[in-house]
């Protein structure tokens, strides 16, 4: 690394530090107007997509059933790139395959360039030895695949349109490739939608992951979607249908398992309270906190997502639009009327419809132990 290389990683370095504690300043003061800029940023590359899952909402949801050419332009983009020095950890994807974009591998290349924490997730069908090599190159931090059976019958009814084999042989060639280039990064994993259908699979899940040299598994149960459409498949799938016990047995086991063969395992059916709320659709009232600088979801003091074509979001959970990159700066739409609204709500324990997936799920965020993890912040 040139010295100018390294000063200019320190001078971000501080950006990123010194943006941290203004959030931390924000939240411990309840502001509703604040005076840092996002730390985590949601980048839509694409909302296209060359599959056709069962459970994604794509499915079911008119919003999100993108024909083609629904990939973030470099002018879009462009506007993005005021926010990255200060910016921690950037996801450089949302509701489609990031890897339908031709612009992709340059703007995670222009992202890396401002010292952020970049990750995306894929279903790794268009991967190659090219594209491969190039993210290792070019110092991607993690990537992980989505990836719901072990085996190719199941695999392929969940994912239709994906080949079992050609996805596990880009998955093999990219560890390869890390070992070729003596890199720790990408950090390769695993993420598993839970349901009915593929519940069984999941110990034998661990040990073909293991064999590829993938370094962890995460399983997220299938979550409730505010679509009529889509509750027949949820009804169906959702892992009500199975015995909370049984649910707990196979966690256990996956648990055992990870342990003996040095994979990381996670998910929230770890948690035996967490095994009821796979089984809730009603809203949850938020229990009052002991103490009143506790926010039970900190994403819109630190979070932005931002769509394919400029329209900006709180948060991934949301369709609710915020501002738009086409008619205002993000640091602009950041401390806008609606975003402030959003915080007071927050603030004052009010849960707003935005909010009503996130807290029928429990998926209410504090991103800031992540942030400070990241910064070294004690």
């Amino acid at each position: 690394m040139s010295i100018s290389r390294k000063i200019h990683k320190k001078i971000n370095l501080y950006r990123k530090y010194i943006n941290f504690l203004r959030l931390r300043k924000s939240c411990k003061t309840l502001s509703s107007r604040i005076h840092n800029t996002p730390l985590e940023i949601f980048i839509e590359s694409s909302r296209d997509c060359n599959i056709k899952c069962t459970m994604c909402a794509r499915t079911f949801d008119s919003r999100f059933k993108a024909t083609s050419g629904w990939n973030m332009s470099m002018k879009i983009f462009d506007k993005v790139l005021p926010m990255l020095p200060k910016a921690v950890k950037v996801y450089a994807f949302g509701n489609g395959e990031p890897l339908l974009n031709k612009n992709f591998m340059e703007m995670i290349k222009i992202i890396k360039s401002f010292d952020a924490i970049v990750h995306f997730n894929t279903n790794g069908v268009l991967l190659n030895e090219k594209n491969n090599e190039l993210l290792v190159k070019v110092g991607l931090d993690s990537i992980v695949f989505s990836f719901d059976a072990a085996t190719k019958e199941t695999y392929e009814k969940i994912r239709r349109g994906a080949n079992y084999e050609k996805v596990l042989n880009n998955v093999k060639n990219l560890v390869d490739l890390k070992k070729r280039f003596h890199k720790f990064n990408p950090y390769i994993g695993f993420a598993v939608v839970g349901m009915k259908q593929n519940i069984n699979e999941i110990p034998q899940l661990l040990n073909l992951a293991k064999d590829l040299g993938v370094e962890s598994v995460y399983i997220e149960p299938l979550l409730w979607q505010n679509d009529p459409t889509y509750e027949k498949y949820f009804n169906y799938q959702n892992l009500s249908n199975i015995e909370p016990i049984e649910i707990g047995k196979i966690m256990e086991t996956c648990k055992n398992l990870a342990k003996k063969i040095g994979i990381n395992f996670t998910s929230p059916l770890l948690k035996a309270d967490d095994y009821e709320f796979i089984q809730k659709k009603e809203i949850e009232i938020i229990r009052e906190k002991e103490s009143r600088d506790e926010l039970f979801c900190t994403q819109p003091w630190t979070t932005i997502f931002i769509d394919w074509d400029g329209k900006v979001h709180p948060c991934c959970g949301t369709e609710e639009i915020f501002g738009d990159l086409n008619f205002q700066p993000l640091i602009k739409i950041f401390n806008n009327e609606k975003f402030i609204s959003l915080r007071k709500s927050i603030i004052d324990k009010k849960i707003t419809e935005y909010c009503n997936n996130c807290v029928k799920n429990k998926r209410n965020k504090n991103v800031i132990p992540e942030i400070s993890n990241i910064l070294g912040y004690g």
